[in-house]
């Protein structure tokens, strides 16, 4: 049997450990610090203003990837146990949030932070939001929009494993779903010819791969876009992640969020199969 381990069940174990004032006992020989970003990386499933559907992916440098919009019905029961896959996935992705964040005094923080919503007017925001290691993280989004607030807690393993590599094998074919904010639009991935993203006539091409694979196991893909000459934003260029996640009703659904290197426009593309 092969176990998995995520980041927050090493946070659970080195808190079991302090808790018991064991310092050198085996499996306690070391713990990570609570202001470490290391206790919040992985990705955490929730809502943002009590409706709207939200991930955030906290990688291991910091970097961090919150993308909002409207649930799916949910095929879920209505009472699940503990463990159980209950994420619908997303129907219409809005938008993203996107910046380098940090954890202080049990508290995660963004000060220089971008919000990049479907009509593509980025606006800066801040992200804070208190933490329970490996059980919560709750906080809010403020701009000179308002603020909104989000609750969250770590995606169940039978959903996304965050300790990992991301696998090329897992999204390589045709994806058929929707570029925001709201085009029919297809996604080809090809193990040796990347990533083409197709939207009536506008193609975009670049790369996708696993992020530094068998070393941070961030369990993201790194992806590179350049729109073509029939584009409307012709040759800009989109950098971003791609992420994958099992949903509820047995398909899996996959988000690519980039967003322009001046950070001025995003390209975001959403499918499930």
């Amino acid at each position: 049997m092969r176990l998995f381990w995520n980041r927050f069940s090493v946070s659970l174990v080195a808190t079991a450990c302090l808790a018991a004032g064991i310092g050198l006992l085996p499996g306690c020989g070391g713990s990570t610090a609570p202001d470490s970003i290391t206790v919040l990386e992985g990705l955490w499933q929730g809502n943002r203003s009590s409706a709207t559907l939200m991930a955030t992916s906290i990688l291991h440098d910091g970097q961090f990837w919150m993308v909002y919009g409207t649930a799916n019905p949910s095929s879920a029961p209505s009472s699940s146990p503990a463990g159980a896959n209950t994420w619908a996935g997303f129907s219409n992705v809005e938008g993203f949030v996107q910046g380098i964040g940090s954890v202080a005094s049990m508290r995660f923080n963004s000060i220089d932070a971008l919000d990049f919503p479907s009509t593509q007017n980025v606006t800066p925001v801040t992200v804070t939001a208190p933490y329970a290691a490996g059980k919560s993280l709750n906080g809010s989004i403020s701009s000179s929009n308002g603020t909104a607030a989000f609750t969250s807690a770590p995606a169940p393993t039978v959903a996304y494993q965050y300790n990992i590599s991301a696998k090329l094998t897992d999204v390589v074919g045709t994806w058929t779903g929707t570029v925001v904010p709201g085009a029919i639009a297809t996604a080809t991935i090809d193990a040796a010819s990347g990533l083409k993203v197709t939207n009536g006539a506008c193609i975009l091409s670049g790369s996708i791969n696993p992020r530094a694979p068998g070393i941070t196991g961030d369990n993201v893909f790194d992806i590179e876009l350049t729109a073509g000459s029939a584009c409307k934003d012709a040759q800009v260029k989109y950098r971003g992640i791609g992420l994958l996640q099992a949903m509820n009703n047995a398909k899996s659904q996959f988000i690519l969020m980039s967003k322009s290197i001046a950070n001025d426009k995003s390209l975001v593309f959403f499918a499930s199969r």
